[in-house]
């Protein structure tokens, strides 16, 4: 055994030890993994319990939310063969920001085939992100095409409702014909988890003809339908919603976090100066720092494109405006020297992760 060896085999010896915490200062040993780290991997994982597996794919998933220079795809991949769905499912989540389409097939493999519901709508959430890329050509049509019918096929054929309905959020990327009259027919059932599903596709298509429906859900009573109608405004950039939005902001403290946050995104797209206005009040009043991140964010973007005036500054039209604001917010962007017809180069063989 070599040193390198040597050295994962300790940190995997303390990740085992179930009654002792982990330290958060050894979670960047499982980035960029070596074969030799991955051979040590494979011959210990089985001695760490599935809460601790969980926990640390958890863990890592929080770390590159301020560490963007680790890099876990490597061990993600390697942890979607575990046996636990709880592991595969969080491996999955680990992998959202992944880029390259190797992870393609077996996402694909998991949506139809795995045993678990849960697995298998965390892979159709990640596979939205490839459907995304094909409509900007920024993926090979064969590759969407692949994509969107194993979507509709569990969509369609899968009895899991939380599948189906994650289905139908990545499928609403597509401008396929099947797509919009899906996104209506879940708005039309009567449950309300179908209604938020479909009023998030709505907003995910940027398709003016939802423009109705999503103003009326706006004052919704279901929290759910509500902060799925403020999303979707702000995903269309519905600027006739502005002062509805602004009605509802200036009672700020009193509402619900969650529709506080999809307010702040909604006036980041569509707000200008009085959206900014209230964005600045609104950030007065926050005390999680996670509502204080998003706000300064909303706030910053905001006064960027109000500034500029992109559309007329660029003679773009708004709907070439609202793909190059879609690209903008994206987390998913390929590099400029990506060429996604070519096949890439893995740190490590796609036969050592079987």
């Amino acid at each position: 055994m070599n040193d390198i060896q040597n050295d994962f085999s300790k940190v995997m010896a303390l990740l085992a030890e179930e009654n002792k915490v982990f330290p958060p200062n050894l979670w960047n040993q499982f980035s960029d993994l070596s074969a030799a780290e991955l051979s040590v991997l494979k011959t210990t994982w089985d001695m760490v319990s599935t809460r601790r597996k969980s926990t640390l794919l958890q863990d890592l998933a929080a770390m590159m939310n301020y560490n963007y220079q680790v890099n876990f795809d490597t061990f993600a991949k390697f942890c979607l063969n575990d046996e636990e769905p709880e592991v595969r499912a969080n491996a999955i989540r680990l992998l959202d920001e992944y880029e390259r389409r190797d992870l393609i097939d077996p996402l694909l493999d998991i949506l139809l085939n795995d045993a678990d519901d849960i697995v298998q709508s965390e892979a159709a959430t990640v596979l939205g992100n490839y459907v995304y890329k094909g409509e900007l050509e920024e993926l090979p049509q064969r590759d969407k095409t692949r994509i969107e019918d194993a979507l509709l096929r569990a969509l369609a054929e899968n009895p899991s409702v939380l599948l189906q309905r994650k289905a139908l959020e990545s499928l609403s990327y597509s401008a396929r014909d099947e797509v919009a009259p899906l996104i209506l027919a879940a708005y039309e059932k009567p449950e309300t988890e179908w209604k938020a599903s479909a009023l998030f596709s709505m907003g995910r298509s940027a398709n003016r003809q939802w423009e109705k429906l999503v103003l009326a859900n706006l004052d919704s009573d279901e929290p759910d339908i509500q902060f799925e109608a403020i999303g979707a405004v702000g995903e269309m950039y519905i600027e006739r919603a502005l002062p509805r939005l602004l009605d509802m902001a200036e009672d700020f403290e009193n509402l619900d976090q969650p529709i506080r946050m999809a307010l702040a995104r909604a006036l980041e797209n569509i707000g200008g100066m009085e959206g900014i206005s209230v964005l600045s009040r609104m950030l007065e009043w926050a005390e999680d720092d996670e509502e204080i991140e998003l706000l300064e964010q909303a706030i910053e973007f905001a006064s960027f494109t109000n500034a500029v005036k992109l559309p007329d500054m660029f003679g773009f039209s708004m709907d070439e405006m609202d793909g190059a604001v879609r690209h903008y917010h994206s987390d998913h962007h390929l590099h400029d020297d990506d060429d996604v017809d070519d096949d890439f180069d893995e740190e490590v063989d796609d036969e050592d992760l079987e």
